[in-house]
């Protein structure tokens, strides 16, 4: 609620969209690790295609 979280993974930042800047939420992907680390990521992600590039790293884990 307090956008605590996503201060913390640094995915809550200034964008620009039909020339006004604004913060939101930059659009990314983690995979993280049952004890809490972050094992690899992925910001400014484009939907296409992601979700096998996010498959392959997690198989070559």
């Amino acid at each position: 609620e307090d956008g605590a979280l996503c201060e913390a993974f640094g995915v809550w930042q200034l964008k620009s969209r039909n020339g006004e800047d604004k913060m939101g939420i930059v659009r990314s992907t983690f995979i993280i690790s049952p004890n809490g680390d972050i094992l690899k990521s992925w910001d400014k992600v484009a939907v296409g295609g992601h979700v096998d590039e996010v498959l392959e790293a997690v198989q070559a884990l």
